[in-house]
């Protein structure tokens, strides 16, 4: 049950970090997602941080 729990949290916090990056303005439009990259780059950090301290 923890882990169902982990994942919903994880995917939240994921949902609004998404949401309030897609609220900055960008100086240039550009094709390429740069918000979702950026989000996304972010969140493998994270997850990473947390496997490094939780080992």
């Amino acid at each position: 049950m923890i882990d169902c729990l982990a994942v919903a949290l994880g995917g939240a916090i994921g949902s609004v970090l998404r949401y309030l990056i897609g609220l900055l303005p960008l100086k240039e439009q550009t094709l390429f997602p740069i918000k979702t990259f950026a989000i996304n780059v972010l969140d493998c950090f994270i997850i990473g941080l947390i496997a490094a301290f939780s080992l």
